[in-house]
């Protein structure tokens, strides 16, 4: 520490911080993450493929992503910014993986060393995307959350039910009223 500058102390440590993003398994991850967005259509199935916007109505972090790399794979980074930010910031991400994996030996050893006396760099942006990750999938569901909730149901689809099997001025919905229509 006396002045010098930082450095990791251990290989052990050198090589998890290699392994975490140019490791086998990230390389087939990243590999397999640009083949599904080449095949992908941009627009999506046409079936819903998350179960949490299918049980709650609400998109979970990662919505859009799968439609977003496959926008920014066709160069259509505007659309692939509005289905999901992180989209047109992963794909490069993913791309450098695959790229880092095909290279020689001796230039992935250059950056394998050159990884390891920058970890504060590397573990900062990896905690920089996952962060913005997180903190727009937040936001995003905060915000379906606050229109779900705080948008009065119209007159029509709210019936007030007297009948006899319930108490007097139970409110009760017919399913219609229960599903909205897709945001």
């Amino acid at each position: 520490m006396n002045g010098e500058p930082f450095t990791m102390p251990d290989r052990r440590l050198r090589r998890r911080l290699y392994d975490r993003f140019f490791g086998r398994k990230s390389v087939i991850v990243a590999a397999t993450v640009l083949l599904l967005a080449v095949l992908h259509p941009p627009r999506g199935l046409g079936v819903p493929v998350c179960w949490m916007k299918h049980a709650t109505g609400m998109p979970c972090p990662g919505c859009g992503l799968s439609r977003s790399l496959s926008s920014s794979v066709r160069g259509d980074f505007a659309t692939a910014w509005k289905q999901h930010p992180c989209g047109p910031i992963l794909l490069p991400i993913f791309a450098g993986i695959v790229v880092v994996a095909l290279l020689p030996i001796s230039a992935r050893r250059r950056f394998f060393r050159w990884v390891g006396r920058h970890p504060r760099l590397v573990n900062g942006l990896y905690g920089l995307l996952i962060a913005g990750f997180l903190t727009f999938g937040t936001a995003r569901a905060g915000y379906h959350f606050y229109l779900r909730w705080s948008t009065p149901l119209s007159a029509g689809h709210a019936a007030v039910h007297t009948a006899s099997s319930a108490a007097p001025g139970t409110l009760t919905l017919p399913a219609a009223a229960c599903t909205r229509a897709a945001e």
